[in-house]
C-alpha cells in the first residue's frame, strides 16, 4: 500500500493593483486572479488595472488587511479620517513641519490634533443620535427603533409599531409623522396608546 504525500497548500502573496488614481493589494496565488479581483474593488475593468508584486504585504496575507504604517513606509498615502488629508510618510502640514501620523486599528491621522477632534466629533454625533432615540422613546415607548442619524438640524429616526405593515419616519421637534396612508387608522390607535403610555411615564395624571 502506497500512501500519497500530503501536497502543501501554496501561500497567497500579495499584489498592487492600481488604476490612474488609486491603489489596492490583493492576496492571491496568481497575479491574473490578484488582478480581476482589484479590478472589481476598484470598480472598473481589468483591462484599465495594473499588476504588480508587493512582497512587504505578504505576511498579511492571513488577516487580509495591511497596516497603514506599512503602506505609507513603502510609498502609498493614506487620507486622516478626521480632516481627509493625504497623509504619507515625507507629509507636511500646512507650517510645513513634518506629519506625525497617528494610527488607530486601520484608521490613520494627521497628527494627534486630528485623532482628538475626531475622538470629540464622535462623541457628539453618538450624543445627537441618543438625543433623537431617547426623545421618540418618551413620545411613542412601545416603537421598535430601526434607524436613527446624528445630523445637527435634521434628526430622525425610523420605527415600527405593532399593528401597522410599514415604517413611520418622525423628525426630532415636529408634531407629525411621515407614514403609509394603509397604516393610519392602526398607527392612531397605536399613537393613543402611546400618549397615555408616555404620560404615566412621566407621572401625569
Amino acid at each position: 500500500m502506497h500512501q500519497k504525500a500530503l501536497t502543501k497548500p501554496v501561500a497567497a502573496k500579495a499584489f498592487m493593483v492600481s488604476d490612474d488614481e488609486h491603489s489596492v493589494i490583493q492576496f492571491s496565488q496568481h497575479a491574473v486572479s490578484a488582478r480581476r479581483q482589484g479590478a472589481i474593488e476598484l470598480g472598473t475593468d481589468f483591462e484599465f488595472v495594473n499588476c504588480r508584486r508587493a512582497p512587504y504585504a505578504d505576511t498579511y496575507a492571513q488577516s487580509g488587511q495591511v497596516p497603514a504604517q506599512v503602506l505609507l513606509a513603502h510609498g502609498w498615502w493614506q487620507t486622516c479620517q478626521h480632516c481627509a488629508s493625504q497623509v504619507s510618510e515625507d507629509g507636511e502640514d500646512e507650517n510645513g513641519e513634518p506629519l506625525e501620523p497617528v494610527y488607530e486599528g486601520g484608521n490613520v491621522y494627521c497628527n494627534q490634533g486630528c485623532k482628538d477632534a475626531e475622538a470629540f466629533d464622535r462623541l457628539e454625533r453618538a450624543k445627537r443620535k441618543q438625543e433623537v432615540i431617547d426623545a421618540a422613546i418618551a413620545r411613542w415607548p412601545e416603537a421598535k427603533i430601526t434607524y436613527a442619524n446624528d445630523h445637527d438640524r435634521d434628526r430622525r429616526v425610523i420605527f415600527f409599531f405593532d399593528g401597522g405593515d410599514g415604517d413611520v419616519t418622525w423628525k426630532l421637534g415636529e408634531r407629525t409623522v411621515l407614514i403609509s396612508p394603509l397604516d393610519l387608522h392602526a398607527y392612531h390607535a397605536w399613537d393613543c396608546r402611546q400618549k397615555a403610555l408616555a404620560d404615566i411615564d412621566q407621572g401625569v395624571h
